[in-house]
C-alpha cells in the first residue's frame, strides 16, 4: 500500500506544534507519495479523552500530486482558531527497490514559518508482506528522529504506530480502513512525550482521494 499512505494526521488543540504536513503515517512523514495527477481533501477532528470532547479542533488538509514524486499540500491546521493556511510540499528522491528503501525530503510549516523552518528527510522500507517501515530526521526548533511502522491487517485495513522523539513530541497508535470510493477514514491516540495528560489527543481522520 505505498501509494495509500495518505492520512496527513498529526494536529491536536492542545501545546504542541500543529503544523502542515505531506503523505504521512499518524504523525510523521513517509518517504511515500501521490501519484501524478491525483487530489486529497482531508477532514481531522482531534479531542480528548475522544475526538469530539473539550471543545476539539478541526483541521482541513488538501493535497496534489503534480509529478510522478513530487506533491505539495495547502491546509487548514484549526479552522475553529482560524489559523494561517500553511504549505508543504515533497520530493521522493530515490523509489524503492528490492534492496533499498524509497528516500524522500521535504518542507512543512512553509507559509507559517519561512521555507527552512520545517525540513525532514525519510526512509521507507516493505519488511515481508505485512509490515512497512520508516524511519528519518525532522527539525523544527530541533533535530528529532522519528520512526514508525505499519501492520497490513488486510488489503484494506491496518495499524499504523509512530514516534517522533524529544519534548511536546508524541507517540501514536492508530487503525486506518478503507471505506472504498476513494474514502477512508482513521482513527488514532497521541501519547506526548512530555507526559502531560492535558497534551495527549485522540484524532479522526477522514479523507477522499480522486483524479483532477
Amino acid at each position: 500500500m505505498t501509494t495509500r499512505l495518505l492520512l496527513l494526521t498529526v494536529c491536536c488543540t492542545l501545546p504542541h506544534c500543529v503544523l502542515a504536513f505531506p503523505t504521512s503515517l499518524n504523525y510523521i512523514p513517509s518517504a511515500d507519495h501521490m501519484e501524478r495527477g491525483t487530489v486529497r481533501v482531508e477532514l481531522e477532528l482531534d479531542g480528548y479523552p475522544t475526538p469530539f470532547s473539550n471543545d476539539p479542533s478541526l483541521q482541513v488538509y488538501t493535497q496534489v500530486g503534480v509529478t510522478d514524486r513530487f506533491e505539495v499540500g495547502l491546509d487548514w491546521v484549526d479552522v475553529n482558531a482560524d489559523d494561517d493556511v500553511q504549505f508543504n510540499a515533497k520530493w521522493q528522491v530515490t523509489p524503492e527497490s528490492e534492496r533499498y528503501p524509497a528516500i524522500a525530503i521535504g518542507l512543512m510549516d512553509v507559509t507559517d514559518r519561512g521555507p527552512l523552518a520545517n525540513w525532514y528527510v525519510v526512509a521507507s522500507k516493505a519488511a515481508g508482506e505485512d509490515f512497512r517501515l520508516h524511519a528519518g530526521l525532522f527539525d523544527d526548533d530541533a533535530t528529532r528522529g522519528m520512526v514508525g511502522v505499519e501492520y497490513y491487517l488486510s488489503d484494506r485495513s491496518e495499524l499504523i504506530a509512530d514516534w517522533t522523539t524529544g519534548p511536546w513530541a508524541y507517540a501514536t497508535v492508530g487503525y486506518w480502513h478503507d471505506l472504498g470510493d476513494g474514502v477512508a477514514a482513521l482513527l488514532y491516540y497521541g501519547r506526548c512525550n512530555t507526559r502531560d495528560e492535558k497534551a495527549d489527543f485522540v484524532g479522526l481522520n477522514a479523507y477522499w482521494e480522486g483524479a483532477w
